[in-house]
Parts: C-alpha cells; structure tokens; sequence
C-alpha cells in the first residue's frame, strides 16, 4: 500500500469511527490516489455521519488551473472545493495557515511548494 492509498485510508478510517459505513464515491479524483479532495456527497456523508466540522475558507482570488493541481500535489488532508472563491477543508493547521495567509490560497500553496 502506497504512502498516499494509506493517507486515504486513514481519513476514511476517522471519518467513519463508530459508524457504518455505507460510503458514497468519496474522491473526487479516484485514479491519483495521492489526491485527497473530496465529492460534494462525501461532504454530505461526512457532515450527516460524524461530528467532524469542515471549516470554510474565502480566498481572496478565484482558483486558477495551477492551484488545482497544486492542491492535489501538496495537501495532505482532505478538501472540498466549494467555490472557486471557497474552500472547505478538515484540517486546522491547514485552516490556520490560510488564515495566517489572509485567505491568500496562492502564496500558501507556493510557500509549500517551495519549502518541499
């Protein structure tokens, strides 16, 4: 098992403790198992499920095609993109971070980038 499969695995593990499990198509990308973004339904799933909250971030700029794929490439959590001004994400470093950022999605996205 791949280090990005055992990454999925371990958020479909948390999300579904204690629940059975009758899963919808969770990733919106089900060929690069190293994508993390979630479908609108596993956001519905999830937020029927459990009593895990997303947290929704405004971005000051629109999503471009570069932040798309470096969204799959460098988060390691799960995400929703709600709008192409809003994210929803599940992990609070990750929240804190864009916050730190002003919502600035790029310059977050390219901070990790180039300290990998």
């Amino acid at each position: 098992m791949t280090q990005s499969t055992n990454n999925r695995q371990t958020w479909i593990d948390l999300f579904t403790a204690g629940v059975a499990l009758d899963p919808p198509r969770w990733w919106f990308n089900p060929i690069n198992p190293a994508s993390l973004r979630l479908t609108r339904e596993a956001l519905a799933w999830i937020n029927k499920h459990t009593k895990i909250r997303p947290h929704k971030i405004k971005l000051q700029r629109g999503l471009g095609g570069r932040q798309f794929l470096q969204l799959e490439r460098l988060l390691a959590s799960p995400y929703v993109i709600d709008t192409y001004n809003a994210i929803i994400i599940f992990d609070e470093t990750t929240l804190i971070m864009l916050q730190l950022h002003a919502g600035d999605l790029n310059t977050y996205l390219q901070n990790l980038e180039d300290n990998q």
